[in-house]
């Protein structure tokens, strides 16, 4: 009965080893880069009317992120946005009420304009920083380009009396090969 205890026990060691195995190269292969945009929302004396904003052509700076991770372009598997968070900048003491849904597309050049976040209903009380719900999109391609833009859409439930900055904060999830791999 023994030698059947010590078998099992190897068993669960071998597989522990294993998995950690796994965990310890996605940490060499998996990380994180965040960026940050700020986007003027224009006054409107109309509301429930959509207005698109086109952000200026957005340097990408992930090769700087590629490299700190020791990667390069063609050996990144896949980018997901996973987290986009808007936040009041100005007016002070702003808040994001006046907002009724907000839709996030991003294009690049040679590359199809694609959904990447969006919130159908903005709550009531949302306060002066919203998180919107993010799409499951592969963005690698955009990220290889040097920039792309944004085009913002938002919906509005109420007159803007003045412009609002919004800082747009994006996590990206990174999918790579190791150099030399």
């Amino acid at each position: 009965m023994r030698p059947l205890k010590i078998g099992i026990l190897i068993l669960i060691a071998l597989i522990a080893i294993g998995c950690h195995k796994d965990s310890v190269v996605d940490s060499f292969t998996h990380f994180n880069f965040e960026t940050d945009y700020v986007v003027k929302v224009p006054a409107s004396p109309l509301s429930a009317v959509p207005v698109d904003i086109v952000s200026p052509e957005l340097a990408t700076h992930s090769d700087v992120a590629f490299s700190a991770n020791k990667t390069r372009a063609d050996l990144v598997e896949q980018i997901k946005l996973t987290q986009l968070d808007l936040s009041v900048k100005t007016p002070e003491g702003g808040t994001l009420t006046f907002l009724k849904s907000v839709e996030i597309y991003a294009r690049a050049e040679g590359l199809p304009e694609v959904k990447v976040a969006y919130k159908d209903q903005v709550p009531v009380d949302v306060g002066a920083t919203l998180s919107l719900d993010v799409t499951d999109v592969d963005l690698r391609e955009y990220f290889k380009k040097a920039e792309y833009q944004l085009r913002i859409t938002v919906t509005t439930d109420e007159v803007v009396r003045q412009d609002y900055g919004v800082n747009a904060h994006g996590k990206f999830f990174v999918d790579a090969k190791i150099l030399g791999e």
